[in-house]
């Protein structure tokens, strides 16, 4: 980290980062800062909003955030190929996980802003697949997301509803489910889940969650 900021105060080094980062072919602009201890106020803000307020390019209100910062801060790019993304989704061999987090709405006010897959990874999918965006049937995509993870991963009685697994099963509308979470307000429900049950117990019924946790941990 130390480095890091020498080289941006540095004159010489802070003109070749910057004459780099204008020859990529990124938009720099749409990066979102999520997390900022030492500055909190950069939290919701995208580069380009810094680099107006700044009057400055983005590439360098970038450098800057970093210094503004202390090079401890968490952003969320969003330069992302939907058609990459489409071949990936597609491909037989593809799954559908997720390492995002388990959040409170309460943890927002004092926490920053979290990855919006923390609350809509699954439903996000699924409604990819409704408006034709992934082409692929819904018998494949919900393998994707239930019993072919958990044989990769060597889960046993998860991902299939069969004699003698264990009951996790959700109920969705496929008409209507999706995720409402963004980069900027991320937490926020999903539509179109009516029922989930956790090992055979119900723990959201007719879309509203009853506050009886009833999952365990399966693997340490």
């Amino acid at each position: 980290k130390k480095a890091i900021l020498e080289n941006l105060q540095d004159p010489v080094s802070r003109r070749k980062i910057i004459a780099y980062l204008k020859d990529k072919e990124r938009n720099l602009g749409e990066i979102l800062i999520a997390t900022s201890e030492a500055n909190p106020a950069l939290v919701g803000k995208k580069l380009n909003q810094i680099a107006a307020n700044q009057e400055i390019s983005t590439a360098e209100a970038l450098l800057n955030m970093i210094t503004d910062t202390n090079a401890q801060v968490v952003v969320f790019d969003q330069n992302l190929s939907e058609s990459s993304l489409s071949i990936l989704l597609r491909h037989p061999l593809s799954m559908i996980a997720s390492d995002g987090a388990g959040y409170n709405f309460a943890y927002s006010p004092s926490h920053g802003l979290v990855h919006p897959r923390c609350f809509g990874t699954f439903p996000k999918f699924l409604s990819m697949i409704r408006d034709k965006k992934v082409d692929i049937t819904w018998s494949e995509a919900v393998k994707k997301i239930t019993s072919r993870p958990a044989e990769k991963a060597g889960i046993k009685k998860r991902g299939r509803l069969v004699a003698g697994s264990f009951a996790d099963i959700v109920v969705f509308d496929p008409r209507d489910v999706g995720s409402t979470a963004t980069y900027e307000n991320p937490y926020q429900e999903s539509d179109g889940i009516d029922y989930v049950l956790v090992n055979g117990r119900i723990v959201v019924f007719l879309g509203q969650a009853m506050g009886q946790p009833a999952g365990e941990v399966l693997r340490v």
